[in-house]
């Protein structure tokens, strides 16, 4: 049961991590001035990234 626990550790800190990265990433653009994607946009290269991710064909 500890190797669940601690693979859920592992899990919610990696989960946590990815976020604060695409946060930075999302600050950094917003500093420099450049225009943030609409959530239309975000969806639409969301769906792009998975799709490359499991190597499906667009």
């Amino acid at each position: 049961m500890w190797i669940f626990g601690c693979v859920s550790v592992v899990a919610v800190l990696y989960a946590v991590t990815q976020k604060i990265g695409l946060i930075a990433i999302l600050l950094y653009y917003a500093e420099c001035g450049i225009e943030l994607p609409d959530n239309n946009a975000i969806q639409k290269y969301t769906t792009k990234a998975v799709k490359k991710l499991l190597h499906i064909p667009s």
